[in-house]
């Protein structure tokens, strides 16, 4: 990962592009019929000496469920590229921020812990066309994830 990036991510009920508001922050998520509405909440910021110019894989993995069949299930949520050149550049230094949310209807298997995980795209899985496969590579070369968010579904 690049030096002096930092991802942060959450749940929220909302976020407004135009005002750039967040409404209600959360970590516990109730499902009908295994069904559930999410907004991923992500805020990326780097501070650095080179460009910006990578990939984020986001997934949901359940951690606890209350069906143990459905332990260390994946979801994969999006993708996304960062991608930043030298506008915001002092003498010192290359700034880079980003805000946004991505809502999404997930079905999941059970009730349970779940942790949205956040990948690193490099350069062993950028030529990897789905994400899911991405995933198998992430975790056969024991690579962690950037950033997680764990969350209760009930």
């Amino acid at each position: 990962m690049m030096k002096g990036f930092n991802v942060n991510i959450a749940l929220c009920e909302s976020y407004d592009n135009t005002t750039m508001s967040v409404t209600k922050f959360f970590n516990e998520v109730r499902a009908i019929d295994n069904k559930a509405k999410i907004c991923v909440f992500s805020m990326l910021n780097y501070v650095g000496c080179e460009e910006v110019d990578l990939g984020l894989d986001y997934f949901v993995k359940c951690i606890k469920p209350e069906d143990e069949r459905y332990q260390d299930t994946k979801i994969p949520l999006f993708s996304i590229e960062a991608k930043k050149k030298e506008e915001n550049q002092t003498e010192e230094y290359n700034v880079f921020e980003s805000i946004f949310a991505q809502p999404k209807e997930i079905s999941f298997p059970t009730k349970g812990i779940y942790e949205i995980q956040v990948y690193e795209i490099g350069e062993s899985v950028r030529l990897i066309e789905k994400a899911v496969e991405r995933y198998k590579k992430y975790q056969e070369s024991k690579i962690n994830p950037i950033s997680a968010y764990r969350f209760m579904v009930v």
